[in-house]
């Protein structure tokens, strides 16, 4: 009955397992956007952002605070503490403190908008349409997709990005406003006023009918014959006799193109509880249905989907060959019947841990499916015990049941031992604060449970399996020829081990000696060892940053980026999937802190095959590219080539913010960090994220004169602003599209300077007085846009390193080791690490924690189950064995310690002690039986020689195809699964030699002291 509830509600839970690339996270951060129209970066800061701040900085909880001013818009990103018990409530008091700003300036019209980033739901494809007859047919044919693709089931929205809103322009002749003294004022109050659309009420009558006051446009030919100055005569002056009229779009900002033509892209997220790779196929469907209704091209140019899949099938293929392997290895050691009954282990433990999975909200992701793979190894380890054990006393003549009985019995105590301390190397993993906490908790967690799953059915199931399906033993004689080989190979193996101890007893203080050189070699290899937080391996991924000189136009951008776009086409079919090119904006992704906006940027997005596929890396397609492409485009002002990693959000390998109170002391230090990595081999992609923007003309009042006239300062910027960027004086529907009515000069003027000093302005009496008559205007180079770091103001550099010639904690390192002192230098200036050190520093101190805590509770659960504390320090003094695999295995390999690998290296003090358990567990049943102690740790170490040889071997099979991609390659599976296979390889091998000599040199030394102490009485 147990068995066929196990298997029946593992099923029920594999089929409602949702699939995805990483588990879902709630970063508990949420984003602030102001919109202040035709602000500079400067004003937005002071009237905007600072204002909001203030407010913020009274909320307990918040981590991080972090804002950007740019033109016309205010971006604060706010982070809760991780570690906040009540997070929602956080983020409850940031809505609150916005509801207590209210001295924005007038111009802000709507309120700051919040928007709580969810990180489950995230865009998992992004679809481009190009090819249309015209730019109203493809926002048409946008328009369309996204309409039919947010029905989908599972499609949370779809943005869309490169799309331009429908606006009929009214292009003013600036001479026929002074010709009929109109102002643009006058213009727009004549067309807000007429277009109107309003419900009137009900007209109570016998019958009711509902009242609706209209004059809302209907055709763009109405704006012509719109009065806009009468007189009581009867004449009047119409809209058509002073401007044109356009049906248009509004200036391009952002752009996207594929394969050389412009496109709008659609960016498909997904809903939180949505399996990805299910809602990809439904999109592509539907896609495919689409594609046939319609007349643009249709091409996809990102497809999460595809990653995912992929990589779940590493995860998978390699599980399955770890589970061959160690049915392989059972088969080995063990007579067919009896690897069988213990094999049956493996579906049965898997079986419950997967009914847990939908209980815990887990999915089947990579870092889920990685705990499967360290515990699949493991999980037989209490099954081949106990089955080895009954098997002796099988030998021995016992029953079946009375066998299975006592050989269970007798390991209850190190069988829960090792359970318990393997437990307790994982479980300080699953509170590890940060990000990276909150990203690897699934690791101890399926760990933990395959372990306690595996716990109950070794001794609850197997027993019984065993003594009701063992089958009688075979005499040699029945033997086959192979088992009968086999085993008389075991037996030889044994004797000869049991020899190695007999000497390593005799000459314990030898074998300790040649055990501590090789030890002291391997930590000092293991101290020199590189660490990287995540290497830079297997990318599939790289973004293509160009910047050229500000002063350009986003359409001229993207014609100068062509060429790029070019050289990403030409590339091998066996590289490249597919390329995305945006203009007007730089980013990671969607929630990228250092995205930047700008027409004068553009970046190409470009997806690879995965590597075993292609002939080149993509450091080495990058170092291809980029020295054509500089030598392409001369007018380039800065390129940047970046990687990939498939990891955790965690930023720029160096991200050094430089905080203080004046900017340009900031940019001062800002670049004296920059010049020192421009020095230093391996840094590449150095830059700040002060940038200067486009030149400004700033106009600015003579304001004796502008009191004559009575011209205020407001009535100026309102005019400014309307002749050049346009006034959005009314809005009308053509169905679902929504029309802008914008009202500003015609473009010849617009083309001009001195059109600014033209501008007429209403005064006091009536009349206009010319704008440069009452101002004066200057040329400024304002900053592109300002940065807060924490309410602070702040430059940060950014840069990138070559992980084969320096690492980010090295560069790190090295910035505070010539800029600690900045404070003395610069008073009131700091520098602080953000960015992947940042992460880093925060992870690997919780990872620390998690560590000590890990060797605490496994000193006191030895302590406990022998009574003694010497006994447990000599258990714990053969882990640093472990760490001689890892040194050797990482060499070998060519790997760098990263921050996976240490999980693997803490997670294996657990594990590692479970053969100093079983030795030391079986030397006082020695003892206890009467003899020579030195007998008792010969008998016990060759005892559990085999058991342990077996769990090794089995242990290293679940994960050696992993740790070499057997079953398909991914960096993030390697790094935990090598140190666990290799520091396993010599550690619990190596605790075969070390707990018998360590014993033996106690007894010595005991012995030693006793004959001291006993000639000193003589004495």
């Amino acid at each position: 009955m147990v068995i066929a509830a196990l298997v029946l509600g593992s099923a029920l839970s594999l089929l409602s397992l949702l699939r995805e690339n990483f588990p879902r996270i709630d970063f508990q951060q949420a984003k602030i956007t102001t919109i202040f129209p035709g602000a500079s970066a400067v004003d937005v800061e002071q009237r905007v952002t600072i204002p909001i701040e203030e407010e913020l900085r009274e909320i307990e909880g918040l981590k991080r605070v972090r804002s950007v001013s740019r033109q016309s818009v205010s971006e604060i990103n706010v982070q809760v503490d991780l570690n906040e018990s009540d997070p929602d409530e956080v983020l409850q008091e940031v809505r609150r403190a916005l509801d207590r700003v209210t001295d924005l300036p007038i111009e802000v019209t709507e309120r700051p908008l919040f928007e709580e980033l969810k990180s489950g739901s995230f865009p998992v494809m992004e679809v481009s349409l190009y090819g249309a007859g015209s730019e109203i047919e493809l926002s048409e044919q946008a328009r369309f997709f996204e309409n039919q693709l947010e029905k989908l089931p599972g499609v949370a929205r779809v943005d869309v990005f490169g799309e331009r809103d429908r606006e009929w322009h009214i292009l003013v002749r600036p001479e026929q406003l002074s010709r009929y003294r109109i102002s643009l004022m006058d213009v727009n109050a004549a067309l807000s006023g007429r277009n109107v659309n309003v419900p009137g009420g009900v007209l109570e009558a016998q019958s009711a009918l509902n009242i609706r006051t209209s004059g809302q446009f209907t055709e763009i030919d109405e704006l012509g014959a719109l009065p806009v100055q009468s007189n009581e005569t009867g004449s009047m002056i119409r809209l058509r006799e002073i401007a044109r009229f356009q049906d248009t779009y509004e200036r391009p900002q952002f752009m996207a193109r594929t394969n050389g033509e412009n496109a709008i892209n659609l960016l498909i997220l997904k809903k939180e509880r949505a399996d990805v790779l299910e809602l990809v196929d439904t999109v592509r469907e539907r896609l495919t249905e689409l594609d046939e209704q319609s007349d643009v091209q249709v091409s996809i140019v990102e497809d999460l989907s595809r990653q995912t899949r992929r990589q779940l099938n590493v995860v998978t293929n390699n599980a399955a060959i770890g589970l061959v392997l160690v049915v392989a290895i059972l088969l080995f050691f063990l007579s067919t019947r009896m690897a069988i009954i213990t094999s049956l282990s493996l579906p049965l433990v898997l079986g419950a841990t997967l009914i847990i999975f939908p209980i815990k909200d887990i999915s089947f992701n990579m870092v889920s499916m990685m705990g499967m793979i360290i515990a699949l190894g493991m999980l037989v380890d209490n099954s081949i015990v106990i089955a080895e054990n009954v098997y002796r006393y099988r030998e021995d003549g016992l029953s079946p049941v009375d066998a299975a009985v006592k050989g269970s019995a007798e390991l209850v105590v190190p069988i829960l031992g090792s359970f318990l301390t393997t437990a307790a190397a994982f479980l300080p993993m699953m509170f590890m604060s940060g990000l990276m906490g909150k990203f690897v908790w699934q690791i101890p967690f399926v760990v933990i449970t395959v372990l306690t799953a595996s716990l109950f059915e070794s001794f609850f199931l197997l027993p019984a399996r065993i003594a009701h399906y063992g089958g009688r033993l075979k005499r040699p004689a029945e033997q086959s020829q192979l088992r009968r080989s086999i085993s008389g190979a075991l037996d030889r193996l044994t004797l000869r081990f049991g020899a190695l101890v007999e000497r390593v007893v005799q000459r314990p203080f030898l074998t300790l000696a040649i055990l501590s050189v090789i030890l002291f070699v391997a930590l000092a290899r293991f101290a020199t060892m590189s660490f990287v937080l995540f290497p830079k391996e297997e990318v599939e991924e790289f973004l293509i940053k160009l910047e050229f000189a500000p002063a350009l136009r986003v359409t001229q951008t993207m014609n100068r980026a062509a060429v790029v776009e070019q050289m990403i086409r030409d590339l091998p079919s066996d590289e490249l999937v597919s390329y995305s090119m945006k203009g007007g904006i730089q980013q990671r992704d969607a929630n990228d802190p250092l995205q930047r906006v700008g027409e004068h940027l553009a970046m190409v997005r470009v997806f690879l095959t995965p590597e075993v596929e292609r002939s080149r890396t993509a450091e080495a397609i990058i170092a291809d590219l980029e020295p054509r492409i500089r030598e392409s485009l001369p007018d380039l002002t800065h390129l940047e080539i970046e990687e990939l990693v498939p990891s955790p959000p965690i930023g720029a390998a160096i991200t050094v913010a430089v905080e203080g109170p004046e900017y340009d002391v900031l940019r001062q230090i800002s670049q004296e960090i920059q010049d020192l990595l421009h020095e230093t081999a391996g840094i590449k992609n150095i830059s700040d994220d002060y940038k200067f923007g486009r030149e400004e003309l700033i106009v600015r009042l003579q304001q004796e004169r502008a009191a004559l006239v009575g011209v205020r300062t407001d009535q100026v910027s309102a005019l400014v602003r309307t002749a050049f960027e346009g006034s959005e004086v009314s809005t009308m529907r053509r169905g679902l599209q929504e029309i802008t009515l914008r009202v500003l000069y015609d473009d010849a003027y617009r083309a001009r300077a001195d059109s600014i000093g033209n501008i007429a302005v209403p005064n006091r009496v009536g009349l206009q007085t010319p704008l440069r008559e009452i101002s004066t205007t200057e040329r400024v180079v304002a900053p592109e846009s300002l940065s807060h770091y924490n309410y602070e103001r702040a430059v940060v550099v950014t840069a990138d390193v070559e992980e084969d010639v320096i690492t980010s904690n090295d560069a790190n390192a090295l910035i505070f080791e010539k800029f600690g002192d900045i404070g003395i230098r610069y008073p009131g200036y700091n520098i602080a690490l953000r960015g992947e050190q940042e992460d880093t520093n925060e992870s690997m101190a919780s990872l620390g924690r998690a560590g000590i805590l890990a060797m605490f509770a496994i000193f006191a659960i030895l302590a406990v189950i022998f009574s003694d504390v010497r006994k447990p320090l000599l258990i714990l003094a053969t882990i640093p064995l472990g760490l001689v695999g890892i040194a050797f295995g990482f060499t070998i390999s060519n790997k760098a310690m990263s921050f996976l690998a240490m999980i693997g290296t803490i997670g294996l003090a657990g594990v590692q002690v479970n053969a100093s358990i079983m030795i030391v567990t079986f030397i006082q049943q020695h003892q206890a039986d009467g003899g020579s102690p030195y007998t008792a740790l010969v008998n016990a170490a060759v005892m559990r020689f085999r058991p342990i040889l077996l769990t090794t071997l089995t242990t290293m099979g679940g994960l050696f195809p992993t740790a070499y991609s057997l079953g398909g390659s991914d960096p993030m599976l390697i790094p935990i699964t090598l140190a666990l296979a290799w520091g396993l390889a010599f550690g619990t091998l190596g605790s075969l030699i070390f707990t018998p000599a360590s014993f033996a040199a106690y007894y010595r030394l005991r012995e030693m002291y006793t004959q001291w102490r006993g000639a000193r009485r003589r004495a």
